[in-house]
């Protein structure tokens, strides 16, 4: 009886201990965080350029870019921040952000 009780509990915190081994990362994606000031754009792989808002998702190869005096927050899927001023212009990659144009602060 005691030997089928310890295999139950092993069974059992091994069934456990795998469902969490199993669980999905919740990896942050990038995202706007802020945009204090306007003028700010967001154009997305293949679409059109649009007004940034905050919150707004973002995926690689995204261009944004900022006119005078325009600024924006961006959070990177790892958890870093950075936020460009006006007249700016970068390129999120899968691993790095490419700036085209102007100052980026991280």
């Amino acid at each position: 009886m005691i030997k089928q009780v310890g295999l139950v509990q092993v069974g059992g915190m091994l069934l456990l201990s795998s469902s969490l081994w199993f669980q999905p990362s919740h990896a942050v994606q990038p995202s706007i965080v802020e945009v204090p000031a306007g003028p700010a754009f967001v154009q997305l792989p293949g679409a059109s350029e649009i007004k940034a808002r905050s919150g707004q998702n973002l995926i690689t190869n995204t261009l944004l870019k900022t006119n005078k005096p325009g600024r924006m927050q961006v959070l990177l899927g790892k958890g870093r921040h950075f936020r460009i001023g006006g007249d700016a212009q970068l390129r999120l990659g899968s691993s790095n952000v490419e700036l085209l144009k102007g100052s980026i602060i991280g």
